[in-house]
């Protein structure tokens, strides 16, 4: 459908989200839209997060969420919308991190009060969570029942286990490589549908209310 009728989703996120090396187009949330019929807005920067400017060579034309968010909200609408960030601020306990997430999350919420809202739990392409994750997994879920927000869980909901996780990733061993955004996308797609978030071949480009 043409981005003025299709249904239009917001991505938010770092440079697991924007894609890199030439990801483009076969970033994750790309292939998502395609497959479900969306516009697709992308906000999204490398190295960046909800308190890091991003890293010093890039600072000047990087900058944190928060600083970028309005531009977003005059600029998009959007029926879904996602937030994927917070990798790089990990070098802060996730507990500090999750009242400076959950205030740019209330921003968000507030842009787009009728929007369905999917929270995903900043982690690295591994199933092993980090230290505090489950406490603040735990946190986020309570949030994101108050804000009517869903929390997608990638170590609860399996993305990576019994995965040869060289295979999903660049040699920097960090960044998904265009098998790794795939098996994201797929991914995504199954927690969203067992989580009552989207139905493929439903109205509205599956998006449920």
């Amino acid at each position: 459908m043409p981005p003025d009728t299709a249904p239009a989703s917001m991505w938010f996120g770092d440079s697991f989200t924007a894609g890199i090396n030439g990801i483009g187009l076969g970033a994750y949330p790309r292939i998502i839209c395609v497959r479900m019929g969306w516009d697709c807005n992308v906000d999204a920067q490398g190295s960046t997060g909800f308190t890091n400017d991003g890293a010093p060579e890039y600072q000047g034309t990087t900058t944190r969420f928060e600083n970028r968010l309005q531009v977003s909200i005059e600029r998009y609408r959007a029926d879904i919308i996602f937030v994927d960030g917070g990798r790089n601020d990990l070098h802060m306990s996730p507990m500090d991190l999750f009242p400076v997430m959950t205030s740019y999350i209330d921003t968000v919420r507030d842009a787009w009060p009728d929007a369905r809202l999917v929270i995903i739990v900043p982690t690295y392409v591994t199933p092993v969570p980090y230290d505090g994750y489950d406490q603040f997994v735990s946190a986020l879920r309570s949030y994101g029942e108050s804000v009517a927000a869903t929390v997608i869980d990638p170590v609860a909901d399996g993305w990576y286990a019994d995965v040869d996780l060289t295979t999903l990733k660049f040699e920097d061993g960090v960044h998904p490589n265009a098998v790794g955004n795939a098996v994201i996308a797929q991914k995504l797609v199954e927690s969203l549908t067992a989580s009552g978030v989207i139905r493929e071949g439903a109205p509205n480009g599956g998006i449920l209310r």
